[in-house]
């Protein structure tokens, strides 16, 4: 799943729960990464093999799209409701992201194989695989979805 629809799930977790504490906002981002990885999406072989230098070249405009999409989408979200704009909110979606950074992590500076079978045991743990044309129509629909339940 693209970043964008982590960071978008981890505001709409906090705000609709009324999370105030910082440290169960971080518990709630970083978690909930893995559920949204559970539903089919279709990016998972972008790229290639992670190992391959090639692969972060590969995934460039990918990488560089979704943080354009996340700017627009974050600063979208917190102009049309300045509320939204809290500390805690801003750790979850922060924390959304974590676990794509340590696959990156992972394969770039230090491995740490346990967890990228976790990661990875996630993406397949519905058992249902779909392309990258649908796995993105999916994406948007869920992430216009998410927008529209945390601007509600």
């Amino acid at each position: 799943m693209f970043l964008t629809a982590h960071v978008v799930v981890g505001a709409v977790l906090v705000e609709k729960l009324g999370i105030e504490s910082n440290a169960l906002a971080f518990t709630l981002g970083f978690v909930s990464h893995f559920f949204v990885d559970m539903i089919p999406h279709g990016d998972e072989k972008l790229g290639g093999e992670f190992a391959a230098r090639h692969y972060f070249l590969a995934l460039l405009p990918w990488v560089v799209g979704d943080f354009l999409l996340l700017g627009l989408v974050a600063s979208g979200i917190f102009l049309s409701n300045p509320a939204l704009f809290r500390l805690p909110i801003i750790i979850a979606m922060t924390a959304s992201t974590l676990p794509d950074a340590l696959q990156v992590f992972h394969y770039a500076i230090h491995p740490i194989p346990r967890y990228m079978a976790f990661h990875h045991g996630m993406h397949g743990a519905l058992k249902k695989k779909i392309g990258l044309g649908p796995g993105i129509a999916v994406q948007s629909l869920f992430l216009a979805a998410c927008i529209a339940l945390l601007l509600a």
